[in-house]
C-alpha cells in the first residue's frame, strides 16, 4: 500500500466529496497517511459493494452492517480502491475538454455537434451537425453543460434501449432491468442479478462501440465471467468486437 499512498503525498483528500451530499452519508477513513472520503449508501442487499462514481468512492451496504465492519472491508480492498482512485484522478487530466459555450464542439456518436444557443427555441434539439439549446447567448458554461448533458442522456436512454432489445433478442434473453450509469471507471457492467448498467457517456462514441459494450454486457447474462464461452457469446452477437474493444481501451471517458 505504501507505493500507492505516495501517489497522494500532495493531496490530503484522495477522493472528492460529492456536492450536496447529506452529512449522514459523507464519511472518511484514515488509510495510513491518507484520508479517504467515501459516500455510504444503505441498501437492501446482502453484501457490501464498492464502486467509483462521479462523487468518488461509494459504499453500498446492508442496513444491519456496522461501520466497523464496513471500514474493515474498505481496508481489505484498499489496494483496489487506491488503484481505481489513481486511475480516476489521472483520467481527469486526460479527458477531452468540451468548451461549453455557443460554437463549442461536442462529441456525439463518433462525430461532432456544434453547440448553438437560441433562447427562441422551446427545447433542445439536435441534428447531424448541431445541438441547439434553449439558452441565451450569455448563459454560463454550467448552464450549457447541464442542458447539453441532459439532452445527451435522453438520446442515450432511447438509443441504448433500442440496441438492448436488438441484442437481447439475438441472445435469446429477456431485456430485463437496465439503467444509465455515471461511473468513472467503466463503460458498462452486469450484476449477478442480471441488472445491466451502461455509461451514458457511451453516446459520445461510435455506433459500433456502443453495440460492442451492449453485446458484452448481454453476454454476461449467460456467462458471468470472461472465459472462452463468454467471448464466443460476444463474438456471436457482435463479430467485429475486437476492433471496437481496442478503440474503447484507447479512449478516455469524456466529461
Amino acid at each position: 500500500m505504501n507505493q500507492q499512498l505516495k501517489l497522494f503525498d500532495d493531496m490530503p483528500l484522495v477522493s472528492p466529496v460529492k456536492p450536496g451530499l447529506p452529512t449522514a452519508r459523507r464519511r472518511s477513513l484514515q488509510l495510513g497517511t491518507v484520508v479517504l472520503n467515501y459516500e455510504l449508501k444503505r441498501a437492501r442487499r446482502r453484501t457490501i459493494g464498492l464502486s467509483i462514481s462521479d462523487g468518488g468512492l461509494v459504499i453500498a451496504a446492508p442496513r444491519w452492517v456496522g461501520i466497523t465492519e464496513i471500514e474493515n472491508v474498505i481496508r481489505e480492498k484498499s489496494r483496489w480502491v487506491l488503484n481505481k482512485l489513481t486511475e480516476w484522478q489521472e483520467r481527469q487530466h486526460r479527458l477531452p475538454q468540451v468548451c461549453w459555450q455557443d460554437g463549442g464542439r461536442l462529441p456525439y456518436l463518433g462525430a461532432e455537434l456544434v453547440l448553438r444557443l437560441d433562447p427562441t427555441v422551446a427545447e433542445a434539439r439536435g441534428d447531424d451537425s448541431h445541438l441547439v439549446l434553449p439558452l441565451a447567448a450569455n448563459a454560463s458554461s454550467e448552464q450549457v453543460r447541464d442542458r447539453a448533458q441532459a439532452w445527451l442522456q435522453q438520446q442515450a436512454q432511447q438509443r441504448f434501449a433500442e440496441r438492448m432489445a436488438f441484442y437481447c433478442a439475438h441472445a435469446g434473453v429477456a431485456v430485463g432491468r437496465w439503467r444509465l450509469s455515471t461511473a468513472r471507471t467503466r463503460w458498462g457492467s452486469c450484476s449477478a442479478d442480471g441488472t445491466i448498467r451502461l455509461n451514458w457517456r457511451l453516446i459520445h462514441m461510435s455506433a459500433d462501440v456502443i453495440d460492442y459494450v451492449i453485446a458484452h454486457e448481454i453476454a454476461h447474462r449467460k456467462e458471468l465471467n470472461h472465459g472462452p464461452d463468454f467471448w464466443r457469446m460476444v463474438e456471436s452477437l457482435f463479430p467485429e468486437f475486437r476492433a471496437a474493444e481496442a478503440l474503447l481501451k484507447r479512449h478516455p471517458l469524456i466529461d
